[in-house]
């Protein structure tokens, strides 16, 4: 598979991380007609896991998997790199049972929003939630604009799918987790982020 993708694409081969990861991204726009066109459709619908029938994630790592061993490089999905790949998608969206995985749905928002919005990843709460509030007046198109809108619909059960109000919570978990600190949501903190009917939030201060 490997062979195949680096030969009809050499870029794939090239030892500059940026270029690799700027080609997927074209080609995943609409992965299974190319690699139908390769005659590779039938390991897009091979994949290892149970769930991940058809998925492009699965694929690429295959495809990573050797581009390490190869490249001697970070992994393609490292999130510590400057350039990488989010295995929930970029171009492509990640099978339903990737959604299954509490871990997933949490790394995903926080790494999606701080990496869009550097002020969330703050240890000050006045900052964080002053990146929130600039966020509020239209927070749902923001989420669906970061790429978030496959996890929205996917990752929560029925009365809370593609609720902003939801995201933010998983991420004010994963705030606490990280800083120690209050929940965004605990009323007896000078300003807190305010719940307004279901999926809407305000700040109060």
């Amino acid at each position: 598979m490997y062979i195949a993708l680096t030969t009809d694409n050499p870029i794939l081969k090239s030892r500059n991380r940026e270029k690799v990861i700027s080609e997927i991204k074209k080609i995943t726009s609409n992965f299974q007609e190319y690699l139908r066109s390769l005659k590779l459709s039938g390991m897009f619908n091979c994949t290892q896991k149970k769930g991940e029938k058809g998925s492009p994630l699965a694929v690429l790592k295959i495809f990573d998997k050797v581009y390490q061993e190869k490249t001697l490089e970070a992994s393609l999905f490292d999130l510590t790199q400057k350039g990488h790949l989010h295995e929930w998608g970029d171009t492509f969206n990640a099978p339903n049972n990737y959604w299954k995985n509490p871990s997933n749905v949490e790394k995903a928002i926080y790494h999606s929003l701080t990496e869009e919005n550097p002020e969330l990843a703050s240890s000050d709460r006045k900052e964080v939630i002053d990146a929130i509030k600039k966020m509020s007046g239209r927070l749902q198109d923001h989420l669906h604009s970061i790429g978030l809108y496959g996890l929205m619909i996917s990752a929560f059960k029925k009365g809370e799918q593609d609720s902003p109000l939801a995201v933010l919570k998983i991420f004010n978990k994963v705030y606490q987790e990280k800083t120690q600190e209050a929940s965004l949501f605990d009323k007896t903190q000078k300003i807190y982020l305010k719940t307004v009917k279901k999926n809407r939030i305000e700040i109060s201060e």
